[in-house]
């Protein structure tokens, strides 16, 4: 038995949003609106089966899912570019 401690956020969860948001956002999946929605309906149904089986809490699955937005949006919308000119070099 796994005893449901330590748990939040759902790393779960946390993973299916993240595979969800890139395929949303990749190139390759663009023509291939049936697989897009395989991976979402998965990401729905692991997400609900971590509920099922109680090993995470709703507060678990939510903050697992907010972990992986708050990542897109600096993965995605964070100009890099910008915000390391000059530093680059020091980090190499």
């Amino acid at each position: 038995m796994d005893a449901p401690v330590n748990v939040c956020p759902s790393i779960h969860v946390s993973s299916s949003v993240s595979i969800a948001l890139v395929t949303a956002k990749s190139k390759l999946f663009k023509e291939h609106r049936g697989r897009k929605a395989a991976i979402i309906v998965l990401m729905i149904l692991i997400s609900i089966s971590t509920l099922f089986v109680k090993q995470h809490s709703v507060i678990d699955v939510v903050c697992g899912a907010a972990v992986s937005l708050v990542l897109y949006v600096f993965a995605y919308h964070t100009n890099w570019r910008k915000l390391l000119k000059g530093k680059l070099k020091v980090l190499l």
